[in-house]
């Protein structure tokens, strides 16, 4: 059974780079599924709550608001977003 998601194609590049074991890439795959276990149930109800469509447009709302403060930290600070 073949997966299509991105987090599958960077493991096996995320083990060789980090020098990570078997164990600890899996736990980055356990990290990734389970993110969608955790915020479905809550997912669901504001979709319950406020509908399909405006969920859907509070979505994209939200992706655009994170994307644009990403943006003005990148073009502000470039030299200290890559500090540690």
């Amino acid at each position: 059974m073949g997966s299509h998601l991105p987090d599958d194609i960077l493991v096996p590049h995320l083990k060789s780079i980090f020098d990570l074991s078997y164990a600890r890439v899996m736990l980055i795959q356990f990290a990734f599924f389970g993110a969608y276990f955790i915020f479905s149930l809550p997912s669901a109800k504001i979709i319950d709550w406020i509908g399909y469509q405006r969920s859907m447009v509070l979505g994209l709302l939200m992706m655009g608001l994170v994307r644009s403060c990403s943006y003005r930290r990148r073009v502000s600070r470039y030299p200290l977003f890559l500090e540690r």
